[in-house]
């Protein structure tokens, strides 16, 4: 009998927060910040979701120290942590310190922190593709625009993944994604959280707007 398809999640959570001005991982939305939000919702939407990695950068001793104690909170054996030093904040490379601790993971589910609200139904829409087809980007798609988190197969994660990626193709994962030679599946939600990178102090404003609208969907 085959092993069953194994898939781990990757947490961006390096980024300078240069035009928010705050640290987002930690930002207060509902009754949590963004960082507990996306282990929340994964641990009440896809508790077969094993490891969870989170990435920051080497030093911040906020977020380790939040991560332990969420780690603390939420019996979570499988939550890992990965640094990386303070060089640019591109979204690969901070994946790429990530990678070794996916296990066996045949991929993960990458979500940026910066995306802190994800309705649980797309999660489990993502993730079913994905487990269908681990071998396929796999995207959520809002009104014609695709949004987080989105499923990325290992080989794409690893080292040298972007070695054949063409010279005009976008910076960074998006050129990575672009050039995989297996075309990418898009499943269709009804989730505007999912489109919102939360970037600015307006952005913030925008998403805690819609949680009011919303009800409680964290």
């Amino acid at each position: 009998m085959a092993e069953p398809t194994h898939i781990g999640a990757l947490i961006p959570a390096a980024g300078r927060s240069r035009r928010m001005g705050r640290a987002k991982p930690l930002l207060p939305l509902g009754d949590s910040d963004f960082v507990g939000c996306i282990l929340g919702t994964l641990r009440r939407h896809a508790p077969g979701v094993a490891p969870v990695v989170v990435i920051h950068r080497e030093g911040d001793r906020a977020l380790a120290a939040r991560l332990e104690a969420l780690g603390e909170a939420l019996g979570e054996a499988n939550v890992g942590v990965a640094t990386i030093d303070d060089g640019p904040g591109d979204m690969l490379r901070s994946l790429r310190a990530g990678v070794g601790l996916l296990g066996d993971a045949v991929g993960a589910l990458v979500w940026p922190v910066d995306v802190p609200v994800v309705l649980g139904a797309t999660v489990a829409k993502v993730l079913g593709a994905a487990f269908g087809r681990p071998d396929r980007v796999v995207m959520p798609l809002t009104g014609g625009r695709t949004g987080h988190p989105t499923y990325v197969p290992r080989t794409l994660l690893e080292p040298g993944a972007d070695a054949g990626v063409a010279a005009d193709a976008p910076p960074g994962l998006r050129g990575v994604l672009a050039s995989a030679n297996k075309p990418r599946i898009e499943v269709v939600v009804e989730d505007r959280f999912s489109l919102l990178n939360v970037n600015t102090p307006e952005d913030y404003d925008l998403i805690q707007g819609w949680l009011l609208q919303d009800g409680p969907t964290l």
